[in-house]
């Protein structure tokens, strides 16, 4: 239980830094503005630190990634009306393929929670910092919110908070290779997105969409890292 306090009190001030940065960004903003603002800050709040606890615990770990990833796979097949398309079949197999180590690797438990932590404070920051000051647009095709500002600035303080958490270099490599991971996921969902031509894969989440367009990067970093975690355990000469 230790890991959760100290996970949710840095969690804690990284809310409290946003909703200040809410403040100012909404201050010129419309009355549907500013209420669209909060719903997503306050939603995003109230299902963080449930899912820390979750994850931390570890009990439910598996059930709790099975409910979302099977909810991905429903928006997938969701946001494609024409069934007789091929390309939300594609799109399915391959997200299966992507998660299924993910349920199979015994350091999932431990992976999962600063996976988890890492990719709340890198998206989090990522939005406001891009908000606060904007500049230009990362890549306005695939993903016309996103700038360079919110993607290099939070991607610099979250490695460095790895640093200041692990307390070498290996924690900046590392917390990098999970951001970096976390926007490849966003920028693939992204792009699955502009495919079907919908701005959001479901409206279950206020103020943030579907279940894919708030949990993307987590999923895709936690797969690519089961990926790699099952693959460093195999050992072709133990059936020798």
């Amino acid at each position: 239980m230790d890991k959760f306090w100290i996970y949710s009190a840095i969690l804690g001030v990284l809310f409290l830094f946003t909703g200040i940065a809410v403040l100012f960004i909404t201050k010129k903003k419309t009355a549907f503005e500013k209420q669209q603002h909060w719903t997503k800050y306050l939603v995003y709040l109230l299902m963080v630190f449930p899912l820390l606890f979750v994850f931390v615990q570890q009990t439910y770990t598996l059930h709790v990634l099975a409910v979302i990833t099977l909810l991905g796979l429903y928006e997938i097949q969701r946001v494609f009306p024409n069934k007789k398309q091929v390309v939300p079949h594609v799109i399915s197999f391959f997200y299966i393929l992507l998660l299924l180590p993910v349920f199979f690797n015994p350091l999932t438990w431990e992976t999962v929670t600063p996976l988890y932590f890492f990719v709340v404070i890198f998206d989090g920051l990522s939005q406001i910092i891009g908000q606060l000051l904007q500049g230009p647009k990362l890549w306005p095709r695939v993903s016309p919110n996103k700038t360079w500002s919110g993607f290099l600035g939070s991607a610099t303080l979250t490695s460095t908070l790895g640093y200041f958490i692990y307390g070498h270099g290996y924690g900046i490599t590392s917390v990098l290779f999970i951001v970096i991971l976390a926007f490849i996921g966003d920028m693939l969902a992204s792009a699955v997105k502009r495919v079907a031509g919908v701005k959001d894969f479901s409206q279950l989440l206020p103020g943030h969409g579907g279940i894919l367009d708030r949990f993307d990067g987590f999923l895709f970093a936690l797969a690519v890292f089961s990926w790699i975690q099952m693959a460093l355990m195999f050992n072709p000469y133990q059936t020798i």
